[in-house]
């Protein structure tokens, strides 16, 4: 399925062939239908050369269809910054790892949470929480934020 980037399977269509996989195989296949984010590994570097990395694992069976931007976001607790990533999530693609990341030499110094976030691209709706993507991972949406908490915090040094 992977090979030809399912997204969506008719369960009316062929139910012999559908049946056949059985309950674990139709449970399987509708959690990979689409796309399916796994943050797998994140590294902060702190101080006078700060910078964020992030490994993500495909597990879904095909990409976004539409362009999707990738981003940090960096909160101190008064104080929320978003950094673009060079990368766009409509190319991960199905079983592969992908490894993102961004130097923070412009931040401001200070004790930062990470968190990454891949918002909707039109404006009308990148700050709306219900078009963001969130990982598969437990425990690391924030749902009023719209981002995918890392638990990691990065130490900004003074300039």
């Amino acid at each position: 399925m992977a090979k030809y980037h399912y997204s969506y399977l008719n369960r009316d269509y062929n139910e012999d062939v559908l049946n056949s996989w059985g309950s674990a195989g139709l449970t399987e296949t509708a959690k990979r239908l689409g796309y399916r984010f796994v943050l797998t590994s994140s590294t902060v570097t702190s101080g006078r050369t700060p910078s964020v990395s992030v490994s993500l694992r495909n597990d879904g069976f095909s990409a976004p269809y539409n362009s999707r931007p990738v981003q940090l976001v960096l909160t101190d607790g008064r104080r929320r910054i978003t950094v673009p990533v060079k990368a766009d999530a409509d190319t991960w693609q199905p079983g592969r790892t992908i490894t993102v990341g961004a130097s923070l030499a412009r931040v401001p110094a200070g004790h930062w949470s990470v968190a990454l976030a891949l918002p909707a691209p039109e404006r009308s709706l990148a700050h709306d929480v219900d078009y963001a993507i969130q990982t598969a991972n437990v425990g690391t949406w924030d749902a009023r934020a719209g981002v995918n908490r890392l638990h990691q915090t990065v130490t900004v040094g003074r300039r």
